[in-house]
């Protein structure tokens, strides 16, 4: 479209559009249809996202139900709840003082399917974006945590199945399911499962 003299009224008080962003769904850290969780934040989610943004402001929606969002704010960790369950913990400025910050736990499943950073430094650009850096460091903690749980399930028998991962809070759960076709004359040994700590991966 071309503007023309008579439109620019409407346009004068258009801010100058410097950056963009690429918008993170809870379902970007799973493909599996059958996954109950695929569209919402899990604690292993929000920490890996909350590691790949590295303290940059985000937009998020604080409850999906009233749609009640907060723009500006810092995802600043994962914490369990008293009452049971999870929330992550956001960090919103009210006032210029360096005390003038407020933290507040919001409950995970009640967080909008869509977070989006902001700022010139979101990354829109291809692959280097938050977003898909938060879906490699999944990918990349998953692979090292079977890597280094693998070894241990094997001297206990588990050496036909299959191998998976999800990451949590504290790391990465590892799980094994015994193929039903082994080998003639082998074993697929039994459910295994296990937890890599953070620390361990990534």
């Amino acid at each position: 479209m071309t503007i023309t003299a008579a439109m620019t009224d409407q346009f004068r008080d258009l801010p100058v559009a410097n950056f963009s962003t690429c918008v993170v769904l809870a379902n970007d850290f799973s493909h599996r249809t059958t996954d109950a969780l695929r569209n919402e934040w899990t604690p292993g989610k929000m920490r890996i996202l909350i590691e790949a943004l590295q303290g940059q402001l985000v937009t998020i929606t604080t409850d999906k139900q009233t749609g009640h969002t907060l723009t500006n704010v810092r995802l600043v960790g994962v914490r369990g709840r008293i009452s049971g369950g999870w929330s992550v913990d956001v960090a919103q400025r009210y006032g210029t003082g360096d005390t003038d910050v407020n933290v507040t736990g919001y409950w995970l499943p009640a967080i909008g399917p869509a977070i989006i950073p902001v700022g010139p430094d979101s990354g829109s650009s291809g692959m280097n974006s938050v977003k898909w850096t938060a879906v490699r460091m999944w990918s990349d903690q998953v692979s090292e945590a079977i890597a280094l749980a693998r070894p241990i399930a094997e001297e206990q028998g588990c050496r036909w199945g299959a191998w998976s991962g999800t990451c949590d809070a504290r790391g990465v759960v590892v799980r094994y399911e015994p193929s039903k076709n082994p080998p003639a004359g082998e074993s697929a040994g039994k459910f295994w499962h296990a937890t890599v700590a953070n620390g361990r991966v990534g």
